[in-house]
């Protein structure tokens, strides 16, 4: 069940496994600007975390950053921590960019579906 929903039912309101992940770096920049706009406590250093996310992927410019935990945050926006193999971030972002994130699963439906994976 998606935060928001859990949310609005008054379930748990954190996952501790989302089917979530952040685009590449540009998605990951404009995410960060947007925290930055809203004021949200948790904002990146984002130069040093793209540094970072470079020295640690083969693709810097493009890696998928997968979120392993999220929750909702005063109540008015969706906590992430996201990570790129050798380090992790929090960032904080509204909940119609939290539900705009690309799924894993989809990535894995789409290649897995029917595809020869032996190219």
């Amino acid at each position: 069940m998606e935060l928001l929903e859990q949310f609005k039912l008054k379930e748990d309101i954190v996952e501790v496994s989302p089917d979530r992940y952040i685009n590449g770096v540009e998605h990951l920049t404009y995410l960060n600007e947007k925290a930055i706009k809203a004021n949200y406590n948790r904002q990146l250093n984002i130069g040093n975390v793209l540094e970072a996310i470079a020295l640690a992927s083969v693709y810097p410019t493009s890696p998928r950053l997968p979120i392993s935990f999220s929750m909702i945050h005063n109540d008015t926006e969706v906590r992430v921590i996201f990570s790129w193999g050798k380090g992790n971030a929090q960032l904080d972002m509204s909940f119609a960019d939290y539900d705009a994130l690309p799924k894993i699963s989809d990535l894995i439906d789409i290649r897995f579906d029917g595809e020869d994976t032996n190219d």
